[in-house]
């Protein structure tokens, strides 16, 4: 069980779609795209050859470009080629060395990134300011001007916050065009002070909706804060005897650009040597199909116990390293006796924790699902075949009691003495080669230029910015709760503010868990007015009463570092294309938004993108002296990218290194690894966390879990889990992890991307879908009793039985308006819960925020329709007539807004140049024949247009 013998003739999408996803991939290996297949891990990873020759269209420019840090590539390099004023096709990074991972390496692009041209020509685009005319949700919309939209915007801000007073008024402070350097500061800083300037104080949700499940400082984990989960997988490849990756996807999320590069190359090193790699996750997921030699399918939210009973087991062996335990760790004895589950000591800390339920194997095999027997042998293995690489990837810690699963990982890591030697992991599955000081400075150098050119040519926009200062910060996760129920109290007392406007930058509806009742509050008659600034119609824009169009990241200006992308060196973005229709940078807007209501001085003031630009460059190039000027960046977009080549640093890092070698003390309390915490167990017992009665209390024990998590890393039986009486209602455990279409929700409804890898399905075992009547390629609905989505299933024996995955990310598009009916397009976070609190325990004034919990959930499957016939063109198998794509309509004027709008309304879903996605197919300049015109350094030329 497990291996993966059996896998090798299922193909990871349906069956229409395979046929179409290898034709599609074939096309981008050869082109030289990053995630080329994943069928062929040779051809995974083309970097395009120094000094090879890029075929020049007539009169087609380029220039560089990047997408938001939240995306797991840490903002890979784009090269946009534009002729006429639009983008004619997306590159990547050809600098750097094509050969080198770590020196100078390219900083390159996945299939997200090479399908910019298709975000920024986006169908469902916001073109021009909209209002709404329908209810909320319906998408029924009228074209308005920029300044009838500002004025209201200003004015009914100022409205609500006069007639209802301070923390009225919501607001979500991201960036619409997904900017990560001088624009999304600036536009971020606009929204935290132009609203609280025209409304009063205000409310915003908050949570890390990666890391909310992991204890830092406390338990001397200091995962990312330190840079302990982020080493060298050098070190890995040549050191380490055993590998085990715990919920690693690093396809979908790659950790910092080229880390899957990274990854192949440490894995054909690890092949070399004979060393074995285990995966383990409720899906074969794609990056395991070249990373691991045997998969451990494992029940979503049960790695604590897995972790737990693996120490069982090495005790018995006499595996645990007792030395270091009793040097590094503080607490052992309450976590010991829990493992055992001895209740005989005379010490009552030691006592409380102990249920007398010995964590064996066989106890952890119903839990987990992994056979008693694997279990022992992994943790005999992992204990004596030292060092050994423990790579743990964010998506285990989003669910119920999440912090557990990394809590117990390194405890185990330290309780067998693997860390702090080379070949040593415990941390994120992440890897940033390590940078000389030289080199550190010289990346990051204009970075901080960007900090000092927003404040040199004027203070005014930080004076502006200075009513922020007053914002409340809620739990987000307790958003949906708070929108509908404002009379029920927050965690430690609070009272839930009444919300009657929001303002929306970016997409909560998707950001936060719970789209179904998020949705609802904020179409409730109590919201009086909302306002959604984005490049699209989001989930969230499409229940706004005013939308405004936000220009793209690509279409802006800006300077990068790319230190985060392990590459040493910089970047100028040109922003070559003027941001398409009416779409306006976010912190223009935001000077339009406070002109309107008379606070605009302060805005006006605040430099300009180019302004700041240049100072950062001319701070670069204090110690880059090689760099060229802004001006001649411009005129030359090959000198806008200024890499060196460096050798990493020879010594190579492991995990904890400093505290087990060289007696740096652990950042905790006590200085060592906190496996017993007392701070955690004081916050916990504090009368006022007690202040929850409102919570749901559907599972037995919930409110004292809640309210009680033990402060060691143990597995708790918790709520919709693997234990849970639900399971005769709901059997299947649902998982959500990310999709390799999107980044969190962002490029949702991506037309290239639907091309290019099919669907959004829903994977189910063969034993779970005959049992429900449903074929490959079946209509299917998902539910429990918090919602419906619809969706394809994908019946395939690369998920665990009993277990369903639904990717996570598509904007929900609800059958009837205000968030009711079933959700069509398949969004996950429609059935999942959004109240699950004391996850986040950081030792600051953002300590109450909650966990995500997208991992945790029980549902059921049903058969709504047979799978669809094939509708497309049979010679472009990639044509497929609209099949795959869901409807996520919303009209202008009673024009529909979708892909198969067409010239007869030129105001209706067309490009800049009057070219429709219809049109754009016929000519073959999608997915198959795209990828060479359009995705990378392609042969066909653009010349077949008129």
């Amino acid at each position: 069980m497990g291996s993966l013998s059996g896998l090798s003739k299922e193909g990871f999408l349906p069956s229409v779609s395979r046929r179409i996803f290898l034709k599609a991939s074939a096309a981008l290996a050869a082109a030289g795209g990053a995630l080329a297949t994943l069928a062929s891990p040779k051809r995974l990873f083309a970097q395009v050859p120094q000094g090879a020759q890029v075929p020049a269209f007539d009169d087609e420019t380029f220039y560089w470009a990047s997408d938001s840090f939240n995306c797991a590539g840490m903002n890979c390099l784009h090269k946009i080629y534009v002729k006429n004023g639009r983008i004619t096709r997306v590159a990547t990074d050809d600098t750097g060395d094509a050969d080198d991972a770590y020196g100078c390496p390219q900083v390159r692009n996945c299939v997200r990134g090479k399908s910019t041209k298709f975000r920024v020509y986006d169908p469902y685009r916001v073109k021009y300011p909209l209002e709404r005319t329908g209810p909320r949700g319906s998408g029924e919309y009228r074209r308005v001007s920029w300044d009838y939209a500002t004025q209201k915007v200003a004015t009914e801000l100022r409205r609500i916050g006069k007639q209802y007073g301070p923390h009225s008024v919501l607001i979500n402070a991201m960036t619409a065009g997904m900017s990560m350097g001088v624009n999304g500061f600036k536009g971020t800083l606009g929204m935290i002070g132009v609203v609280p300037a025209l409304a009063g104080p205000v409310v915003m949700p908050l949570n890390d909706t990666s890391m909310g499940g992991v204890i830092t400082d406390w338990l001397g984990v200091e995962m990312g804060t330190t840079g302990q989960g982020l080493t060298d997988f050098r070190q890995v490849a040549e050191h380490s005897n055993m590998v085990i990756l715990v919920g690693c996807n690093q396809t979908t999320n790659t950790y910092l650009c080229n880390t899957p590069y990274r990854l192949a190359k440490m894995r054909e090193r690890l092949r070399e040597r004979g060393v074995k790699v285990y995966g383990i996750d409720p899906r074969f997921n794609y990056a395991f199909s070249y990373l691991v030699d045997e998969w451990i399918p494992i029940n979503p939210q049960s790695d604590a116990a897995l972790f737990a009973a693996m120490m069982n087991a090495q005790m018995q062996e006499n595996l645990i390293n007792w030395d270091y335990i009793k040097r590094f760790t503080n607490g052992w004895d309450q976590y010991q006796a829990y493992l055992l589950g001895k209740t005989d000591s005379d010490d009552p800390k030691v006592r409380r924790w102990a249920d007398g339920i010995a964590k064996t194997p066989e106890w952890a095999e119903r839990i987990t699902g992994i056979p008693a027997t694997k279990i022992h042998q992994l943790a005999i293995e992992y204990a004596s075949k030292q060092p050994a690489a423990l790579m743990m990837s964010l998506g285990p810690n989003r669910g119920a009691i999440g912090h557990s699963y990394y809590w117990a990982g390194i405890t185990m890591a330290i309780a067998t003495g693997n860390v702090g030697k080379l070949g040593n992991w415990a941390g994120i599955a992440g890897s940033l080669p390590s940078m000389s000081l030289l080199n550190t400075l010289k990346s990051a150098a204009g970075m901080m230029g960007l900090t000092v050119g927003m404040m040199t040519p004027s203070m005014a926009g930080f004076v502006g910015a200075a009513p922020g200062l007053l914002i409340r910060i809620v739990p987000a996760v307790f958003l949906g709760e708070m929108l509908l129920n404002p009379d029920k109290p927050l965690p430690f007392g609070e009272k839930a503010p009444i919300i009657r406007a929001s303002v929306s930058v970016g997409n909560p509806v998707n950001t936060w868990p719970g789209s179904g009742k998020i949705t609802k509050g904020l179409c409730q008659p109590r919201i009086e007015f909302s306002c959604a600034i984005d490049y699209a119609m989001t989930a969230t824009a499409k229940i706004s009463d005013i939308v405004l169009p936000a220009a793209t990241s690509v279409e802006l200006e800006d300077f990068q570092s790319l230190l985060a992308s392990g590459s040493p060196g910089v970047a100028y973005h040109g922003g070559l294309v003027k941001p398409a229709w009416e779409s306006k940078p976010d912190a223009e807007i935001w000077g339009l938004v406070a002109q309107k209501g008379g606070v605009g001085t302060a805005w006006q003031g605040n430099p300009s993108t180019s302004s700041v630009v240049k100072i950062a460059v001319a701070m670069e190039r204090l110690v880059n002296p090689k760099l060229p000027s802004v001006e001649e960046m411009r005129k030359n977009p090959e000198k806008a990218v200024q890499k060196d080549h460096y050798e990493p640093l020879p010594t190579l890092t492991s995990p904890y290194t400093a505290q087990i070698n060289h007696g740096v003390p652990f950042g905790t309390p006590s200085g060592k690894f906190e496996v017993y915490s007392e701070t955690l167990e004081r916050l916990h017992s504090a009368p006022s966390a007690r202040d929850m009665w409102w919570l749901p209390n559907d599972y037995p024990g919930m409110r004292d879990m809640m309210i009680r998590i033990p402060p060691i890393p143990a597995w708790v039986d918790h709520w919709e889990g693997p234990l849970d009486p639900k399971q005769a209602t709901y059997p299947l455990q649902t998982c959500a992890p990310a999709s390799i279409r999107r980044s969190h929700s962002a490029w949702s409804n991506n037309v290239l991307l639907d091309d290019v890898w099919g669907p959004d399905v829903v994977w189910i075992h063969p034993e779970d879908a005959t049992a429900r009547g449903v074929k490959n390629g079946d209509i299917v609905q998902v539910f429990n009793d918090r919602g419906t989505v619809q969706v394809r299933a994908w019946v395939t024996n690369r998920v665990k039985k009993g277990v369903m995955a639904l990717e996570n990310g598509r904007w929900p598009s609800f059958a009837k308006p205000g968030g009711e009916g079933v959700d069509l397009t398949g969004s996950q976070s429609t059935l999942t819960r959004d109240c699950e609190f004391l996850g986040t325990m950081m030792p600051h004034a953002l300590q109450f925020l909650a966990n995500i919990v997208t991992h945790t959930g029980l549902v059921d499957v049903r058969k709504v329709a047979d799978a669809p016939a094939f509708q497309g063109d049979p010679a472009n198998p990639l044509n497929d007539g609209g099949v795959w794509s869901p409807t996520y309509p919303f009209a202008i004027d009673g024009v529909s807004q979708t892909p198969d709008s067409t010239l007869t309304n030129p105001e209706s879903g067309v490009f800049v140049d009057g070219i429709t996605w219809n049109q754009e197919k016929a000519e073959g300049k999608t997915a198959d024949k795209n990828v060479q015109a359009y995705i990378s350094q392609g042969q066909q030329s653009t010349k077949t247009r008129k």
